[in-house]
């Protein structure tokens, strides 16, 4: 069964969550929703699960990742990789190129 319930925006162009829902939800302040807009008269709002790419931080826009392996193996590998490849000029080998998405 879907739950259906209507919410009005407050004076301030705010979206006001009924405490009861909120809860139920298991939303905090400070929680992340995501408007999304399929068609014209379809939009929905969701939670954000994961954690956005792209953060600011003190005016600056900055990647939100988690390492794959510890970040001293993956120097110790990029070290090696140039040292072996020769790979110390301005311009990296094609190797090196790693895309970005």
């Amino acid at each position: 069964m879907r739950d259906r319930v209507e919410i009005e925006l407050d004076d301030q162009g705010r979206l006001v969550l009924p405490a009861q829902l909120a809860q139920r939800l298991g939303l905090a302040q400070g929680t992340t929703m995501v408007v999304e807009q399929e068609t014209a008269e379809a939009t929905y709002i969701r939670v954000q699960t994961t954690a956005p790419l792209l953060i600011e931080k003190g005016g600056i826009l900055v990647i939100s990742a988690v390492a794959e392996q510890p970040l001293d193996e993956v120097l110790q590998s990029e070290r090696e990789h140039r040292l072996d490849d020769g790979c110390m000029g301005t311009q990296p080998c094609e190797s090196c190129l790693i895309p970005l998405f």
